[in-house]
């Protein structure tokens, strides 16, 4: 019997044909959910359709070859194929020590950026991290550095409008990385669009860490925004750290 591992590397919804023959195969690592796996008999034809695979799952039938679909994150995935009947010792459930932070910086899902505005006696400086209308994505906000460089009242909510201007894309943890969909934007206002969900008094020139318990998360076209009140002249500054997920 023939007990062979097959390990590939596979973007978000890429494509991968293993020309290899056999008669057992199991998904032995996968981070993610892998959409499909396609055994193609010696005809030609589908001998088997497994979808929505995880680690653990396999099959027991002759084929040869098969079509690897990855999900919707780009993964490493691992399948072992054997050409008699064979098997693994590792099962579903089993708890395995994952760097899931490593991983996600790695698949480019990770970001982080940051913006400024100034305040007036007037206007209060607004920043924000929003998740463009149509991006494809959900905006995992984990943490947010806020200072300004007056005391004040801070104010921190989610927000279905999108502030006026543009700073750019939010910049990827891996290096060379590409930037995300979601944005960093800011603004001034005499009276900010949204009610504060939280709030909390800052010393000048003193940055808070912001850590949700459990993260916001923005579905397209909305936004994390952070504001000061009207009064206070001064500079406001937000870093964002944030993950990106298809839909």
């Amino acid at each position: 019997m023939d007990i062979e591992l097959i390990t590939v590397t596979l973007a978000a919804n890429a494509v991968a044909r293993i020309e290899r023959a056999g008669r057992y195969i199991e998904v032995i690592d996968a981070q993610y959910t892998i959409a499909s796996i396609t055994l193609t008999d010696d005809a030609g034809g589908q001998a088997a359709f497994i979808r929505n695979c995880l680690s653990g799952i396999y099959a027991e039938i002759g084929f040869r070859a098969f079509d690897v679909v990855n999900g919707a994150s780009a993964q490493t995935i691992t399948v072992m194929v054997c050409t008699g009947r064979g098997g693994s010792r590792r099962q579903p459930g089993v708890v395995q020590v994952v760097d899931s932070s490593k991983a996600r910086v790695l698949s480019n899902q990770s970001f982080m950026d940051f913006g400024f505005a100034s305040s007036t006696a007037a206007l209060a400086a607004q920043v924000q991290a929003w998740n463009p209308a149509g991006s494809g994505k959900r905006l995992i906000v984990q943490k947010v550095v806020v200072n300004m460089s007056v005391a004040g009242l801070l104010n921190i909510s989610p927000s279905n409008a999108a502030l006026t201007t543009l700073r750019g894309q939010l910049s990827s943890k891996l290096g060379g990385g590409a930037s995300a969909a979601s944005q960093v934007r800011t603004d001034q206002a005499a009276v900010p669009g949204t009610s504060a969900k939280q709030a909390f008094g800052v010393s000048a020139n003193t940055p808070i860490n912001v850590l949700f318990a459990d993260p916001v998360v923005l579905p397209p076209g909305y936004g994390l925004t952070v504001w000061n009140d009207v009064g206070p002249v001064g500079l406001l500054s937000a870093s964002f750290e944030t993950i990106e997920e298809a839909v």
